[in-house]
């Protein structure tokens, strides 16, 4: 009897150290693609940001009603400085007005998302001009918010657009922030900041609306969870900016390293090889892949 009973408390701690071992390895196989999921969420918020910079400056900040601007009648613009002649450019807000109280909380876009707050935007001459500057910036009491009517996320910070020849612009995004908020409440800040070029591979005319982009460049952030991480695109990103694609990115690869452990995930835009204008992205750590919904 007392043999049986050691072998049952043997089996049992057996068993027990198993389940532990499991549970740690699925517990670090989940926490291991919040990077992937900060990145990819906090990248394609901030490209919605180029997107509107990018609407009204095509159009030399005058909103021309022909269906091409992404912008709402209810958006308002209020011009500080509205003339290129005085050598300082043109200085404007746009305003989508307050966060709701309740769903939906911001306005509605003509690109499906939901935004409330405003936006800082000067252009240091007229955007056809080769060496054009935009600068969007974004301070926490303009409490601007970009999402999809329930899941609303704040950002802050500054981005640079720069445009370098007919097709193609330098971006830079510094001190940038995004605060996850659903339901009304705060759940979680992404830090985060990025070089690249933006390349327009096909201009439907003024405005952005069905224009097409291809993305290269590097970043590098803080997660949720406080850790760092670098990421460098390997195949350009392609964003659609039309009805079912203006979400996310369509294609694209890249590498994420995550700095205190110098874990790789790939991260790829088009898991299934179709080019479909869906909102999921694959994390692939070491042939181990998790398709996830980008917000």
């Amino acid at each position: 009897m007392h043999k049986l009973i050691i072998q049952i408390l043997t089996l049992c701690l057996f068993a027990f150290s198993c389940k532990k071992k499991e549970d740690i390895v699925m517990t670090h196989d989940k926490s291991s693609i919040v990077s992937a999921q900060d990145n990819a969420l906090i990248e394609t918020q901030f490209f919605s940001v180029f997107e509107v910079a990018d609407d009204i400056a095509s159009s030399d900040g005058k909103i021309i009603k022909t269906g091409g601007t992404i912008l709402p009648s209810g958006a308002v613009i209020v011009f500080r400085d509205s003339l290129y002649t005085d050598s300082s450019g043109i200085d404007f807000y746009i305003d989508f007005g307050p966060l709701g109280t309740t769903a939906p909380y911001g306005m509605l876009c003509e690109d499906g998302r939901y935004r409330a707050g405003k936006l800082n935007i000067t252009v240091s001459q007229p955007y056809k001009s080769i060496g054009t500057v935009i600068m969007v910036n974004i301070a926490d009491e303009d409490s601007f918010h970009v999402g999809n009517s329930i899941d609303m996320y704040q950002l802050m910070g500054n981005k640079k657009i720069t445009k370098t020849s007919e097709k193609n612009m330098d971006i830079e995004v510094s001190n940038a922030n995004l605060k996850s908020k659903k339901g009304g409440k705060f759940s979680h800040e992404i830090a985060w900041g990025c070089i690249g070029t933006i390349e327009r591979t096909h201009d439907e005319g003024p405005g952005i609306w069905k224009d097409q982009f291809r993305i290269t460049g590097t970043s590098n952030g803080t997660n949720r969870n406080g850790e760092k991480f670098t990421v460098t695109i390997d195949s350009p990103l392609l964003k659609k900016v039309e009805p079912g694609c203006h979400h996310t990115f369509v294609l694209g690869i890249q590498t994420l390293t995550n700095t205190v452990s110098n874990q790789k995930i790939t991260i790829d835009y088009d898991p299934n090889k179709d080019g479909a204008c869906d909102e999921s992205a694959e994390a692939n750590i070491n042939g181990k892949k998790t398709i996830f919904e980008v917000k």
